[in-house]
């Protein structure tokens, strides 16, 4: 008589251990449930980092460059306010930098030229 093992080795089957039995039975259904319960987990916000918006292009007399801290958390966007495309990133919710020190360099160039400066104020 041929044992059942050895039946479905010759069939081309894996035999299944007495391990992996129990694992299956018992183990993944207890992992299963255990994973459908999350709990809340506060992270603090990573530093600010400046974010740049720009489109260069050589042919064009002016470039645009818009500078922004990244949203980290710190801030609650108001999604009330209407977007305003001369002010687009204190309508968008974002938290714009003034006052940098911004320089344009080609590849030649170590000084650059320096950036000015331009406000809008918000139609808004």
């Amino acid at each position: 008589m041929v044992s059942p093992r050895a039946s479905r080795a010759a069939e081309g089957a894996r035999p299944v251990s007495v391990l992996t039995r129990c694992v299956m039975r018992y183990w993944l259904p207890a992992l299963a449930l255990s994973g459908c319960e999350l709990s809340a987990v506060n992270v603090a916000p990573p530093a600010p980092a400046v974010v740049v918006h720009a489109v260069l292009n050589a042919g064009a007399p002016e470039q645009v460059v818009l500078l922004e801290s990244s949203l980290t958390g710190r801030l609650e966007i108001d999604d009330e306010v209407d977007f305003d495309p001369l002010d687009p990133i204190r309508t968008a919710g974002g938290a714009p930098i003034t006052g940098a020190d911004v320089r344009l360099l080609s590849a030649s160039d170590s000084v650059g030229v320096p950036a000015v400066e331009t406000r809008v104020g918000s139609r808004g």
